[in-house]
């Protein structure tokens, strides 16, 4: 459990989100791409490789490669440790999807709420296809805990994770 993080329109964040936020609000969105989003553990992942294989007509060799290049997750340069060694859509991914525009359309994931993407989705100027993905609370909440077990070595009781979980302070 993380507490004590900022609160940015309504959603707890950790600082890194919070120093690339305005990059973010400003970021060049376009209406041929492909936007995944959804909170954390509730499927964004089987998704990405679902829609990456039906806009590449179910290229099974290319997809190999890793599906963090393939659809990378906008925040995993901030959400994720890194060093000047970690591949480029690690260190600088919003650096890296621009890079991508270059070959065409993009699929992309966020779990960013929806007040907190860029303002030209906000503001209906651009109209990415979006693909919201939800799952049973309860089910998304027990995957999380587990995950969390598992990456930070979270040892406390599920109902503890839960109630942490209610107030907005997990990680």
């Amino acid at each position: 459990m993380r507490m004590n993080h900022p609160v940015v329109k309504g959603t707890t964040l950790n600082c890194e989100y919070v120093k690339h936020l305005d990059e973010f609000s400003n970021f060049p969105v376009r209406d041929e791409d492909v936007w995944i989003c959804g909170s954390p553990k509730s499927g964004t992942t089987w998704t990405q490789e679902m829609v990456w294989m039906i806009m590449h007509n179910l290229d099974f060799e290319g997809a190999k490669e890793d599906i963090h290049i393939r659809v990378p997750f906008a925040e995993l340069s901030w959400a994720a440790p890194h060093d000047e060694n970690s591949p480029h859509h690690a260190r600088d991914t919003l650096g890296f999807i621009k890079k991508e525009y270059e070959k065409g359309p993009v699929c992309l994931k966020t779990h960013l709420p929806w007040q907190l993407l860029p303002r030209d989705i906000q503001e209906g100027l651009k109209k990415p296809k979006i693909i919201y993905v939800m799952r049973n609370a309860k089910d998304q909440i027990v995957s999380m805990y587990h995950w969390n077990k598992m990456l930070y070595g979270y040892n406390e009781p599920l109902e503890k994770f839960f109630e942490g979980y209610l107030k907005n302070e997990c990680k």
